[in-house]
């Protein structure tokens, strides 16, 4: 069983410490045989050495959440979720620990429930441009777009190299309707990450808003290029074809976007409308 398994039946925090760490094998023994083994080796023998460095000192805090953050990098939420749990429990006061519960608490989209310990955080450090990222990215969810801007300004101050730092703030401004500065964060954003994909949908919906839908398309398209297996991208493509007349190209991305997700595609019943009209388009244009 996973580490992701064993937190849905044990609940207490030790014993979650306990099988955080065995989710090393669990790891290492899923990627055998793939193209990515000797990172993945590498990677579960340091969470092996930080399981270990826990459980004989099941107190020290920077143990804890050392691990806690490895395990957000395999993607392992429940676990770390748990060692957050544990790190504020043994550093109430401390930064580091709060940050990590609001991290955790995002990557459960539980956005509105980070803000508090992102906020603790602040007080205990309020230069700290990881937690100034992560609270405007949580106001950023909860459509709280003043406090939002007024965070991810201060993380592009305290830290100008983070590329979806920028990318927030972005967020912030295009709901305020300042176009221009919006788009030149995420232009920002995407010299500092040029692949990342959420960069390239904020920049996309920024030149959509500004009425230059060639450009928005270019930017999904990369954006479906690089996240091969996301039926969003299509659905945006879709739409934007479909607004210029192009119903050919807006029936072929409105389609990819139902064959890479059929049940959220189903679920869009304006977009399908738009599919329908797109194809009726396209006879018409015929």
């Amino acid at each position: 069983m996973s580490a992701r398994g064993h937190a849905r039946t044990e609940e207490s925090g030790w014993q979650l410490l306990l099988l955080a760490g065995l989710g090393a094998t669990a790891i290492l023994t899923m990627v055998v045989g793939g193209v990515w083994f000797a990172r993945a080796n590498l990677g579960a023998m340091d969470l092996y050495r930080q399981r270990v460095a826990v459980e004989q000192n099941p107190t020290d805090a920077a143990a804890v959440r050392r691990l806690a953050w490895t395990l957000l990098d395999w993607d392992s939420v429940a676990p770390a979720s748990a060692l957050a749990a544990r790190a504020v429990e043994l550093e109430p006061d401390s930064a580091d620990s709060q940050l990590l519960l609001g991290v955790v608490l995002e990557r459960q989209d539980r956005y509105k429930e980070a803000v508090a310990p992102l906020q603790e955080a602040l007080r205990e450090a309020p230069d700290n441009a990881l937690a100034q990222f992560h609270l405007a990215a949580a106001y950023d969810w909860e459509g709280m777009w003043d406090e939002s801007e007024a965070h991810a300004r201060r993380a592009v101050e305290l830290d100008p190299g983070h590329a979806r730092s920028h990318g927030v703030l972005a967020r912030a401004l295009r709901f305020h309707y300042d176009f221009e500065e919006a788009e030149r964060e995420a232009r920002m954003g995407l010299e500092l990450s040029p692949d990342d994909t959420y960069l390239l949908g904020v920049l996309a919906e920024v030149l959509q808003n500004t009425g230059r839908p060639g450009e928005a398309i270019e930017a999904y398209a990369r954006q479906a290029e690089l996240f091969p297996d996301a039926a969003r991208p299509w659905v945006a493509i879709g739409l934007l074809e479909h607004g210029r007349a192009n119903y050919p190209a807006a029936v072929a991305a409105l389609e990819k976007a139902r064959e890479l997700d059929p049940e959220w595609f189903g679920s869009l019943d304006y977009e399908q409308g738009v599919l329908e009209a797109s194809r009726e388009g396209h006879q018409f244009q015929r």
